[in-house]
């Protein structure tokens, strides 16, 4: 009976893989693609992942998914995403946002003003939710701070608390008065899923699976909450030596720290094809009101040829207006990007961090993406 069931799930896999002769056809040129680009470059593996219009996906790999053993890189195979968790968290916001339980212009002393460590925080009198969700709170880092790292290096098994990382930039100068300027930091996400715990009153990952990844049926996209993640395949990193970490980041199934310190800043790990699905469905905002949207797509400038809105990035291509995020965690280079005018999105994942070692990732993305407006058109 097992047999017969295998062979019959085994079947409906291959037809589904067939049904759609587009994708078939995208995965064979893009694999060529992929192959090229791993000859051309010195990464050890990549994931490239994609959605048509109308939604269907597909992907392809290239490379090793460990580079001392050459075993291939799989589609299955989990990376971690990084920053591009603050994707989930402005949707988990938003969703607050549409339900009346949250004010994007709402001092964020109101709703935490109550905790002892709050008043600490720089520009804690004028943070709003629209500065933590756009990066224009002059909250500065606290990744980088050197007694935070030592902590990560010294004791790989820490759990971090919020307030503990947060504790990191108390009573520190802010960078700039609120929404003057814009500086990127994960600690505005930190504060904004405290945020978001005080009022939907239970942990910020319960109320994603549920709202987020269980309502998307993403899942191939996990929590990375733990040193023991699901599917996680090794990356290869000189960032981490920031941390403490050796070029290979996971050794005997666990991760050389534990990732858990990211939380609302990123955490979560995912498969490529899961992120081109997310990245469609993020960039398209179908579930959003059009003042919502436009509140969303509300972007200051982040840099040269870039914007920032809430939780998203915009750039402009040769396909017209981009809109996603990219990440980064040691080992791992995540990027995702969805061409509203075309229907379109593309995800790419690396596991290495090593800058030059993988090209462009935003070139990677506008190239993939005209070659599927090409085949679709």
């Amino acid at each position: 009976m097992r047999l017969r069931l295998g062979l019959l799930l085994s079947c409906a896999v291959a037809w589904t893989a067939c049904a759609n002769p587009a994708i078939r056809r995208l995965e064979d040129e893009l694999a060529e693609f992929a192959r090229r680009h791993h000859a051309e470059h010195e990464f050890p593996g990549m994931s490239l992942a994609f959605t048509i219009p109308g939604g269907a996906a597909g992907s392809v790999t290239a490379g090793f998914r460990d580079r001392e053993s050459r075993a291939p890189m799989r589609a299955s195979d989990r990376m971690m995403s990084g920053s591009i968790g603050k994707t989930y968290v402005a949707t988990v916001a938003l969703q607050l946002v549409a339900k009346g339980k949250l004010s994007l212009d709402a001092r964020v002393r109101e709703y935490l003003g109550d905790r002892e460590w709050y008043a600490r925080m720089p520009n804690a009198d004028t943070l709003t939710i629209r500065s933590l969700l756009n990066h224009t709170s002059g909250i500065r880092r606290y990744v980088f701070d050197p007694a935070f790292t030592k902590v990560v290096a010294n004791e790989p098994d820490h759990v971090w608390s919020p307030e503990e990382t947060l504790s990191y930039v108390f009573d520190t100068d802010a960078l700039f008065p609120v929404g003057s300027a814009w500086a990127y930091a994960d600690t505005n996400y930190i504060l904004l899923g405290v945020v978001i715990e005080q009022l939907t009153g239970e942990p910020y990952y319960r109320t994603l699976q549920r709202n987020v990844l269980d309502a998307h049926a993403l899942r191939d996209t996990v929590p990375t909450d733990r040193r023991r993640v699901p599917g996680l395949i090794p990356g290869y990193t000189e960032l981490g030596k920031l941390f403490g970490i050796q070029e290979k980041t996971v050794e005997d199934g666990a991760y050389a720290v534990n990732p858990q310190f990211e939380w609302c800043g990123g955490g979560l790990a995912c498969t490529t094809e899961d992120l081109a699905r997310w990245a469609r469905i993020y960039g398209a905002a179908d579930a959003w009101t059009p003042e919502l949207k436009r509140a969303w797509l509300d972007a200051v400038d982040a840099g040269p040829g870039q914007r920032y809105g809430l939780g998203v990035f915009l750039r402009d291509s040769s396909l017209g207006p981009v809109v996603g995020h990219s990440g980064v965690m040691p080992g791992y280079i995540s990027d995702m990007a969805y061409y509203p005018d075309s229907d379109i999105s593309v995800a790419v994942q690396f596991n290495t961090d090593r800058r030059g070692a993988y090209g462009s990732t935003r070139e990677l993305l506008d190239t993939v993406a005209a070659m599927i407006e090409e085949q679709t058109r």
